[in-house]
């Protein structure tokens, strides 16, 4: 019998949006999920909440890893440019149909 676990191991702010990041184990396996929401104001800057994102993905580097969320932010942001450097976008390697969602 297959035995699941979800654990919630860190939370925090991203300049008016947020973020969580979740152990996921299926028997021996495990995928860590770092889930964001960042806010839809487009006067806020960028800059912080991205800058969280990349020191999450140092922190678990060495994790199997799933970034998802609602960036509120252009695909061809120059601020994504690190994280392509470090993950494959789901969308951008399989995917079709319309991006933004």
């Amino acid at each position: 019998m297959a035995h699941e676990t979800m654990e919630k191991l860190e939370s925090g702010s991203l300049n008016g949006g947020g973020y969580e990041v979740c152990r996921l184990r299926h028997d021996e396996k495990e995928v860590y999920v770092i889930l964001v929401d960042f806010s839809s104001n487009p006067t806020r800057t960028r800059r912080p909440p991205f800058k969280k994102i990349y020191s999450l993905l140092e922190k678990y580097a060495d994790k199997r890893l799933i970034l998802a969320g609602d960036f509120n932010t252009p695909l061809d942001s120059v601020y994504f440019d690190p994280i392509r450097a470090k993950l494959k976008n789901a969308f951008e390697t399989a995917g079709r149909g319309n991006a933004d969602t």
